[in-house]
């Protein structure tokens, strides 16, 4: 079996921060906990204020697609149990861009420096960060 990786960031919509930093250890689990029972590995997660990085390995065979499907829906309620928060929902989009093995270490040193670069960026800002950084252009209609 191939093993694939692909960095992932699930972002919450509008301006909601529904991820306390009290429960971002438990959050993380739960991450890990999903991404078991779907067949995939966490190798790293960061829980930040508005968003979740998330650091996959999964095989040829995984419709990765689907796994973030169940890890929004399944974290949208694990959070909206635990929380005194308003409901919130999802972006619409979430980033996914595959890594080589030899990335991940990188990946990993990004997501620990995540509280330090969000000092000065928004996550929409990252969101632009990043589409430059993998030269990705969207096309806007």
């Amino acid at each position: 079996m191939i093993q694939l990786y692909a960095h992932t960031v699930l972002i919450v919509d509008q301006d909601g921060k529904p991820f306390r930093e009290d429960l971002a250890d438990d959050i993380a689990n739960f991450v890990r906990t999903v991404c078991a029972y779907k067949g995939t590995l966490c190798l790293d997660v960061c829980v930040m204020p508005d968003h979740v990085h998330i650091l996959i390995q999964y095989y040829e065979h995984t419709e990765l697609n689907r796994v973030l499907d169940t890890l929004r829906c399944w974290l949208h309620d694990y959070i909206l149990r635990r929380s005194s928060i308003d409901p919130f929902q999802w972006k619409e989009e979430c980033w996914a861009v595959s890594k080589s093995p030899s990335c991940l270490a990188s990946v990993r040193k990004y997501l620990r420096r995540q509280r330090e670069y969000h000092a000065a960026r928004t996550v929409m800002q990252e969101w632009e960060d990043m589409l430059d950084m993998e030269e990705i252009e969207l096309e806007h209609s």
